[in-house]
């Protein structure tokens, strides 16, 4: 096994005038080294937009990208030859993402990512109650996991990659998106065949696949395998994105919402990544779980010299919860002002805000979008009761104490005419069941779906088989449906038979804990006794519904669905600011439960 280190910009922004590799070359134990130049395929790479460099070529754009790479016998000589690597720089102004499109260009592209501007519904001539915030999401991490920078995590991961008869297989503590393989292929100048991609766990979203490239490179050129240490982050900042939200509410006397207005910008660092898929995101669910007659919306997203954020499908709907809900719960606290009342410092009003405005059946998202089923917000917001508040201490007049709720709506997967095919294989043998399904390989709450469906329905121990070849995309919406597909095929031809029999259809049959049974309970029969000798495997496979893009006034249909999701937190602070979370309690929009523990 070789070793693999990267030699990284100290700069923000700088041009690169050389990069001598001699020195490093020389160094002891030193097997090969890489520039950009050296690589075999497409330079850039990118889920959406190919504008990330593997290794930078002529301009650094963010305080760490890798310049060259270095190949060694052992790690440490690999790190201290990556840091004999000579490159100059010429430092460059840095690009700050509040300037907008008017900053210096930090990208052949531009620094506007994307923009798009929703307009929908008449704007009302009377203004009505307004409410006004700004927010900002700067340095927040969306989700309690520790992660760093976009490429650089916050704990080691270690990337391997061993070269095969004609390609490369790659493994990496990662989740792999659907377009990983492609992109590989064409920064290795390889087919997408010649690819094996492996995960070794973790959940990590992230689009940078530099160190995959470098290690396959380093791999094939070498016929060696390789390992790559990447993380932790030594420079730049580690968390999500920084989200400037600014919203202006109109709404009648009594709370009902009229129109929004709203600006969205998204700080992207100097690549797009899923920014572009972010922006649609904040397009669709940016004014909340909330019925809005008339909107007004623009989101941008804008590059930076910021170190690439960690940029993950989901985001945007949790930034626009914190945005929003505090929209309405301002909007409460006027009305009661308007009434003479004292303002709404607890659930009942601020909450009665919120019932009023949930969108219904015939309700469209600011795109335009409609929904197909009635919001379910009000049954969570109802689900949040079944949990006593907390009793208040008594700590005198120095401690604050706070009651909040919220709801917030997500869009599922990229969106925007991105459509992922995923394929399931049930095996039913003398043993347990065996269920594989390459898009849930590596990640454990994945690979626990999919067992999960299997053994719902058959009453069995179910073993999940990894193929050795994880295919990119898989979420548990797409995950389990694509194993209930294949489930139906390796029974339906007991359920015809039975079917038959009862004189009704096979579709109104469905199989659970290993029996046949009939929506009014007449059917109930035993499916080992109907299935002996039916063929022991099926499979299944599960695409997305089609999704479109947004046109010139940001309308469309561009996500396949949408989850919804409420909670309650319960805060205590002192008179000194510290802040003490009492409680907090979730009611979340799950679809089909398969472990309610």
């Amino acid at each position: 096994m070789l070793h693999a280190a990267l030699t990284r910009s100290p700069h923000a922004h700088a041009a690169i005038l050389g990069v001598d590799t001699a020195t490093a070359l020389a160094s002891p134990g030193v097997v090969d080294v890489l520039t950009a130049a050296d690589l075999p395929g497409q330079l850039c790479h990118g889920p959406i937009r190919a504008d990330r460099p593997v290794l930078a070529a002529g301009v650094v754009r963010h305080v760490g990208e890798p310049v060259a790479a270095v190949l060694a016998t052992d790690p440490l000589s690999s790190t201290r030859a990556a840091a004999a690597v000579g490159a100059r720089y010429r430092t460059l102004p840095e690009v700050h993402w509040f300037r907008g499109a008017q900053a210096d260009p930090l990208h052949p592209d531009g620094n506007l990512v994307r923009e798009v501007r929703v307009r929908r519904g008449q704007w009302p001539a009377d203004p009505g109650l307004v409410v006004e915030g700004a927010y900002n999401t700067h340095g927040w991490v969306p989700r309690q996991e520790p992660f760093g920078t976009d490429g650089a995590p916050a704990v080691p991961a270690l990337i391997e990659a061993q070269p095969t008869d004609d390609g490369v297989q790659i493994s990496a503590p990662r989740r792999w998106h659907p377009t990983d393989r492609d992109q590989l292929a064409q920064c290795l100048g390889l087919t997408p065949r010649q690819i094996e991609l492996t995960s070794t766990g973790g959940t990590d979203h992230s689009t940078d696949l530099g160190g995959a490239v470098v290690a396959a490179t380093f791999a094939r050129r070498n016929h060696r395998p390789v390992c790559l240490m990447v993380g932790p982050p030594m420079f730049g900042q580690g968390g999500g994105p920084v989200i400037a939200l600014r919203y202006r509410h109109h709404a009648r006397p009594d709370g009902t919402l009229v129109a929004v207005h709203a600006e969205i910008d998204l700080e992207s660092g100097p690549y797009a990544g899923l920014a572009e898929a972010l922006v649609a995101e904040f397009c669709a669910v940016g004014t909340g779980p909330y019925r809005v007659p008339a909107v007004d919306l623009r989101v941008r997203a804008l590059r930076s010299t910021t170190p690439p954020p960690m940029l993950e499908p989901g985001l945007a709907a949790a930034a626009v919860a914190f945005a929003v809900e505090a929209q309405l719960d301002r909007l409460a606290d006027l009305i009661s002002f308007e009434q003479g009342r004292e303002a709404a410092r607890f659930p009942a009003a601020r909450r009665a805000v919120r019932q009023r405005n949930l969108l219904g059946l015939d309700d469209p998202l600011p795109t335009g979008q409609i929904l197909l089923e009635d919001s379910p917000v009000a049954a969570l917001l109802t689900a949040l009761d079944a949990t006593a508040l907390p009793e208040r201490p008594d700590l005198g007049d120095d401690h604050a104490w706070g009651v909040g709720i919220g709801a917030g709506i997500l869009p599922f997967g990229l969106g925007e005419a991105v459509q992922v095919s995923v394929r399931a294989e049930i095996r039913v043998g003398d043993g347990k069941p065996v269920v594989a399904c390459p898009a849930a390989e590596g990640d454990e709450h994945l690979e626990a779906a999919a067992v999960g469906v299997v053994e719902q329905a058959l009453g069995a121990a179910t073993a999940f088989a990894a193929t050795g070849a994880p295919a990119g995309g898989g979420s548990a919406a797409s995950i389990g449906p694509s194993v209930q597909a294949a489930l139906d095929a390796l029974t339906r031809p007991a359920r015809e038979r039975i079917g038959t029999r009862a004189g009704m259809s096979a579709e109104l049959l469905r199989v659970v804990d290993g029996r046949v049974r009939s929506f009014d309970a007449v059917v109930d029969v035993p499916l080992a006794e109907e299935s002996a000798g039916d063929p022991d495997r099926a499979t299944g496979e599960y695409a997305t519904p089609a999704t479109e893009m947004l046109d010139e006034d940001g309308q469309g249909d561009a996500f396949s669905g949408f989850g919804h999701a409420a909670a309650r937190a319960t805060v205590l602070m002192s008179a000194g600011g510290d802040v003490e979370i009492v409680q907090v309690v979730v009611a979340a929009d799950c679809g089909r439960v398969l472990d309610p523990e």
